[in-house]
């Protein structure tokens, strides 16, 4: 072999491992610059969403990032989007136009003097009511709120992005105080219930000392009434 043709091997060589490494540098270059912005639309992201009230706005799942950080994202949305729609539904429950009729005269008609569909009905709707809430003020609870995530084996990077978001910034104080105020609402909205049920289980139980008259509940004496109205004060209260 040539010295000459040494060398010119040698030039080759050379000119590949620095194409190679050209490439490489690329490689990680793309990565790198990517993920910084990954992170800048992920924390612009957040930003919008902590803006939001979570009592009252109905959080989207439309997502903006891509890689890791999108999975984090969807994990954040989709938490807080079944949050809000629980909300909906909650409140729906609370403005059913069924119950809010019960007391009616026109129920008195449709299902007196037994009331059993009345009553099957509110002892229905109790039960699904206090499932749903008790699900929603669990959303509050720290160990909740991580399952998220951990499940999904991310790295610890990611995780940390997800815990600061979730357990450190103001998305779970809006939470916790959300939570806190489901908990007086489920308090309230079961003793609604309870005297609602007391009404008409009252009207059952004495379905023979009452009658309807001009659209108008009579009772056959004076102590019914008294006891009647006292229960549905209790309910105007």
């Amino acid at each position: 072999m040539y010295v000459g043709d040494f060398m010119s091997m040698n030039r080759k060589m050379i000119i590949i491992l620095c194409g190679v490494l050209f490439l490489l540098f690329l490689f990680i270059g793309y990565f790198v610059i990517n993920d910084i912005v990954q992170a800048s639309v992920f924390k612009s992201e957040i930003a919008r969403i902590e803006k939001m009230d979570i009592k009252k706005d109905k959080y989207d799942v439309k997502l903006k990032t891509i890689g890791k950080h999108r999975v984090v994202e969807k994990n954040i949305k989709n938490y807080l989007y079944n949050y809000s729609s629980g909300l909906v539904d909650i409140s729906k429950t609370m403005n059913d136009k069924i119950l809010a009729n019960l007391l009616s005269i026109i129920n008195f008609k449709e299902d007196g003097k037994s009331f059993e569909k009345s009553i099957a009905y509110l002892e229905s709707t109790k039960i699904d009511f206090n499932k749903e809430i008790d699900d929603l003020i669990s959303y509050s609870d720290k160990d909740r709120i991580m399952d998220n995530i951990s499940s999904l084996d991310m790295d610890e990077y990611y995780v940390s992005l997800y815990t600061n978001v979730m357990i450190d910034g103001s998305i779970y104080f809006k939470l916790v105080d959300s939570c806190n105020e489901l908990k007086t609402t489920k308090e309230e909205f079961n003793t609604l219930l309870d005297n609602t049920l007391a009404v008409l289980k009252f009207l059952k139980n004495n379905k023979d000392n009452w009658q309807l008259e001009d659209d108008k509940i009579m009772f056959q004496n004076k102590d019914l009434m008294n006891q009647y109205n006292l229960l549905v004060q209790k309910i105007k209260k």
